[in-house]
């Protein structure tokens, strides 16, 4: 996706994080912000224009007046994510907003970011698979990926005593972890609107955006008709 590097301080900003089962909304005005939850998975698409204008007003502006929009662009539920980053990309074209897609992937290695070594973040992608990317930190921030599909056993026989595990896909991981005693577990979480806006305001910061013509969700699979080779 193709990216603009004008600099501007940002000081009105919503994020969007719909492809989790709860999803979340955020917004800051400057140094306060306030976050939501949106409920149960399949109810996204009805509650997140309401609830992002109600988090947007409780920070103190309404949301048509934002400056920056942030939406984490996956991975997660497809119809969860071409929810979300339509809307975001709908307020940027309609407010004028910039806007920044982050990945979840990225999101979840900064959180647990212990360390040098790599972080592993795994998500759950159905037919017995995890999509999984290794994350590590550079002096710059995170690099990651690309991320691929894997059968938990060959994603384990994979993955160097040391490393870390993360990420809500860790839970698949727990039959084939048996004996992994030389690789630190976090806790299943997934990524959310309030991280999703402090890195987005990063990016912001350091003149990074998104083109809203040209940003697109990331699938925890492409098409069953696309798939690669699993590595």
């Amino acid at each position: 996706m193709a990216e603009t590097t004008v600099k501007r301080r940002h000081h009105r900003v919503l994020a969007i994080e719909t492809g989790s089962p709860r999803g979340s909304v955020a917004a800051a005005h400057d140094d306060h912000t306030v976050a939501r939850l949106l409920g149960h998975d399949g109810q996204h698409g009805r509650l997140v224009t309401q609830a992002l204008a109600a988090v947007a007003e409780e920070a103190g502006f309404p949301a048509r007046a934002a400056d920056l929009v942030v939406v984490v662009r996956g991975p997660g539920s497809f119809t969860g994510l071409r929810v979300g980053v339509a809307l975001a990309k709908t307020l940027a074209w309609s407010t004028g907003a910039a806007l920044v897609g982050v990945s979840g992937y990225e999101l979840i290695a900064r959180r647990v970011g212990a360390g040098d070594g790599p972080v592993w973040v795994v998500f759950e992608a159905g037919r017995g698979d995890v999509a999984a990317c290794r994350c590590e930190r550079r002096a710059d921030g995170w690099e990651c990926g690309p991320p691929a599909l894997w059968h938990p056993d060959d994603l384990l026989a994979t993955i160097p005593p040391g490393n870390r595990l993360a990420g809500p896909g860790v839970a698949c991981l727990t039959a084939a972890l048996a004996g992994r005693t030389d690789l630190e577990v976090d806790e299943p979480a997934w990524p959310t609107a309030s991280e999703g806006l402090r890195l987005g305001r990063e990016r912001a910061a350091a003149g990074r955006h998104d083109d809203a013509a040209r940003l697109l969700p990331e699938y925890l699979r492409p098409a069953y008709v696309d798939e690669p080779r699993r590595p």
